[in-house]
């Protein structure tokens, strides 16, 4: 993960200065930081804006395809209804 990605919370692990990654995912999962994670308000907002999300991206491809299947019928009626006059 990069530094920058990085914030300060409340969640503290100890494990010995210089440590490489399998020492310090050892300390993670003993700690439970992931379980801990999932549990703060935080988190919760991060997982509530996904979904919204979601949802948002399915509503309008729904409402873009009806927009083009409207568009298409009034193109189809004004074709073969208007321009055979």
């Amino acid at each position: 993960m990069p530094f920058k990605q990085l914030h300060l919370t409340k969640f503290v692990i100890k494990f010995p200065h210089g440590a490489r990654s399998g020492c310090v995912r050892k300390a993670w999962e003993k700690a439970e930081v992931d379980k801990q994670w999932a549990e703060t308000t935080w988190a919760k907002k991060i997982a509530a804006r996904e979904q919204v999300g979601n949802f948002i991206t399915v509503s309008g491809y729904i409402n873009e395809a009806k927009t083009h299947c409207s568009y298409m019928l009034v193109r189809w009626i004004f074709i073969n209804f208007f321009c055979k006059l």
